[in-house]
């Protein structure tokens, strides 16, 4: 009913805003001193070995990370491709999955820095969770 999809919209968008809030908010309580408001808590990080820790963590969690987002980029598109003829070829395959790396790898080269990058996925995937957070919860 229009009533209660208008109650789950609502249900929805309030656990956006408290989920990004809470975030954001718990960031600067974290680091109440180093942060000034003009900087990124990412920025003011001491540089130590746990620090580096975490780099490294997030390095290999994008690099194990990556060949599962190229493989759903690459079925995708090898469907709205190819849908008329479904047939699995080996030239293929590697086409699309060299597009796909000289897509992402240009655009990595492209961006100047790594705020940039993250604004813009923050960004969409804000739209994504609007979308999600509403099916979850109905």
């Amino acid at each position: 009913t229009p009533e209660l999809m208008s109650e789950v919209s609502l249900r929805a968008y309030i656990g956006v805003c408290a989920l990004y809030i809470s975030c954001g908010v718990g960031g600067y309580l974290a680091f109440p001193t180093t942060v000034p408001l003009a900087q990124t808590l990412l920025s003011v990080l001491p540089q130590n070995i746990g620090t580096w820790c975490l780099q490294a963590a997030l390095l290999l969690a994008i690099i194990l990370g990556y060949p599962c987002v190229a493989f759903s980029s690459r079925k995708a598109l090898m469907f709205v491709l190819f849908q008329r003829d479904n047939q699995w070829t080996l030239m293929r395959h590697i086409t699309v999955t060299l597009g796909i790396l000289g897509i992402t790898f240009s655009l990595a080269m492209l961006v100047p820095d790594l705020k940039t990058a993250l604004a813009w996925i923050g960004s969409t995937i804000s739209i994504t969770m609007m979308y999600i957070f509403p099916s979850l919860s109905y």
